[in-house]
């Protein structure tokens, strides 16, 4: 019955989860966009620090392993079957707070609020969808 609170509250859930799947969506692309941009033209990304030598190229490939997964698998998960989203969120949350944590000992503005966004988005999702459970 559309006038009751169960109603409202199923409506409201619904809501809210079409919301976070959505901004999860965005920002988990996004995160895989700046790793092919990494992978493709390193310099774009490292012009504090120079040219992209053999190991800062390493380290880039070594993040691609990383991320392009993480993507890919969130991806997936969101649009089809989601019932081990909670989890993967909560391994991108880890890896965008430790990638936040490696901006800010770099000094690096982009990289510490990007990753510090994308981590409370990822891990306050996974949470909420836990407690939805």
């Amino acid at each position: 019955m559309p006038g009751s609170r169960a109603w409202q509250k199923r409506s409201a859930g619904f809501t809210m989860r079409s919301a976070l799947l959505a901004a999860n969506l965005v920002v988990s692309v996004i995160s895989g966009a700046f790793c092919v941009v990494a992978m493709t033209s390193p310099q774009r990304l490292l012009r504090a620090h120079g040219s992209a030598g053999p190991t800062a190229r390493f380290y880039l490939w070594f993040y691609a392993v990383r991320q392009l997964p993480l993507t890919v698998a969130i991806v997936v998960a969101a649009v089809g079957d989601s019932a081990g989203l909670p989890l993967l969120l909560a391994v991108a949350g880890a890896a965008q707070a430790g990638d936040s944590a490696l901006g800010a000992w770099d000094r690096n503005p982009g990289m510490t609020l990007g990753g510090a966004v994308a981590a409370v988005l990822h891990l306050g999702s996974a949470c909420w969808w836990l407690l939805r459970a």
